[in-house]
């Protein structure tokens, strides 16, 4: 086959793994799997294919070995990002310590947790807030018509 074939080939497969969010493992085997067919129906020189297999392995031998792949990699990537973000203002560490992405991370993920949204106990509201509902806020909407705020006055004010 051609080299381009190969390169479309292996392209794609590299995408379609990505789509699937594999696991270290599923690409290890997938691409010796790839290397392995380059191999044998390819016209790919002696020391070409040996260069792809060296590079292959020890790619393979880092990604698979948490601790070097931590001293390698990891590490100087975290450094170097940790160089290069601006530095956090107050305000900005006072957003990120007020809480979490809870329920809402799930969601945007495209693979919610339903039945963990459903052991969400509903909250209640204190004595304090229903006497204020219940008290002058309800004075309010009885006092108020919105019907001739909205469509006979247009909301405009005098």
């Amino acid at each position: 086959m051609s080299a381009w074939i190969w390169a479309v080939a292996g392209t794609g497969l590299v995408w379609a793994l990505a789509y699937r969010e594999s696991g270290r493992w599923t690409w290890t085997l997938c691409l010796g799997g790839f290397l392995l067919l380059a191999s044998f129906l390819s016209a790919i020189g002696l020391w070409k294919l040996t260069a792809l297999w060296t590079v292959s392995i020890g790619a393979c031998v880092v990604v698979l070995l948490p601790k070097l792949r931590r001293s390698l990699i990891s590490d100087p990537l975290f450094h170097w990002f940790k160089r290069a973000m601006p530095q956090v203002s107050q305000t900005e560490q006072e957003a990120l310590n007020a809480g979490t992405v809870w329920w809402d991370a799930d969601l945007f993920s495209g693979r919610p947790d339903w039945r963990k949204l459903l052991k969400v106990q509903r909250p209640a509201l204190s004595a304090e807030e229903r006497a204020f509902l219940d008290g002058p806020v309800e004075t309010l909407c009885r006092m108020t018509d919105d019907w001739e705020a909205s469509y006979e006055l247009n909301d405009q004010r005098p």
